[in-house]
């Protein structure tokens, strides 16, 4: 088993490395017990995506991979008895101590069917400019097992100042409920290049370590 995993994640030609990636992890988590899964943000992503398509069909895929139960994925984006971001987020991070509420934030942004769909007399989705991707921001916190989903937007054509903008708004109204950001998480696409170029450098010898975008000093 080792050695195939060592091969899984060595041999990755261009068109098959997404998929090779995919198969390694969940012969990872195959051989990990139930209770001690962890599963990164692209793969709720992905998780996600497939529920939204259809309830059915993911049941079907838990019996042959190692996905997240429904509880798991409601416990990511259902809002806390009902109540506002708000007063959820404070009831988290009022809980913990001050000294354990520095957090991460996690950004991924991850690709989905264009649709536009019709139920209920309603319609769901722009038919001008159908969303492409999900722009999710996940809160990690250090010292503690808290995690949840913060942000999940449908984008059409995401731009590095959109997201530079929604990334502010969800740090000011996290460390408004008492959290701490401290670090930004996310991969090295043109976006993200490009968004990481609107925050500050703290110093020109260390560009990863930048300002806030809400102190104001």
């Amino acid at each position: 088993m080792d050695e195939l995993l060592r091969f899984v994640c060595l041999y990755e030609p261009q068109e098959d490395g997404e998929k090779l990636k995919f198969m390694c992890n969940s012969i990872y988590l195959l051989n990990c017990p139930k209770n001690n899964r962890i599963y990164s943000l692209k793969d709720l992503s992905l998780d996600l995506s497939w529920h939204a398509k259809s309830r059915t069909l993911y049941e079907t895929l838990r019996t042959y991979l190692p996905l997240p139960c429904l509880s798991t994925l409601r416990n990511l984006t259902r809002v806390a008895n009902n109540i506002d971001d708000t007063k959820f987020f404070s009831s988290v991070f009022n809980a913990t101590d001050e000294r354990n509420r520095g957090c991460v934030l996690i950004i991924d942004e991850s690709y989905i069917k264009a649709t536009v769909a019709y139920r209920g007399g309603s319609i769901f989705g722009c038919p001008g400019k159908v969303a492409t991707t999900f722009l999710c921001v996940l809160v990690k916190c250090f010292f503690v097992s808290k995690h949840f989903l913060v942000k999940l937007l449908p984008c059409h054509e995401l731009k590095a100042i959109f997201q530079f903008e929604v990334i502010t708004e969800v740090i000011q109204q996290l460390e408004s409920c008492g959290a701490k950001v401290v670090a930004l998480i996310n991969d090295n696409n043109r976006v993200n290049q490009s968004f990481f170029s609107c925050f500050k450098a703290m110093n020109q010898s260390t560009p990863w370590i930048v300002k806030s975008p809400v102190d104001e000093n």
